[in-house]
């Protein structure tokens, strides 16, 4: 994450789920700090979304601190779908850049 928001909708990273709750199992690190960053780290929200004609539907969100992974329940997927995806961002840029990777599923 170089910049304050990765969107799965933007890179193409879509994923399919079945109607019912849904988990999320991660873990994220800092690969790289900037010149003049915080001395703190800003909180990192997952929010689950739904591609759809109109606007996206927000299916559930979870938020953790630098050091804790995303983990447990994330949201609920109202149906069934190949188009569900994350949207993982920091409400401003701290300069702490972090990479992660992780699963959804249910």
């Amino acid at each position: 994450m170089d910049h304050r928001v990765v969107d799965g909708s933007d890179n193409g990273t879509y994923h399919s789920l079945d109607k019912g709750t849904v988990y999320i199992d991660g873990g994220h690190y800092e690969y790289l700090t900037d010149k003049g960053a915080l001395s703190t780290y800003n909180n990192i929200t997952y929010v689950l979304y739904r591609s759809r004609f109109g606007p996206d539907k927000s299916c559930g969100s979870i938020e953790c601190d630098y050091y804790t992974n995303p983990s447990g329940k994330i949201g609920t997927a109202d149906e069934k779908s190949s188009k569900y995806y994350l949207q993982i961002y920091k409400v401003e840029d701290d300069g702490h850049n972090i990479k992660g990777s992780g699963t959804i599923y249910n």
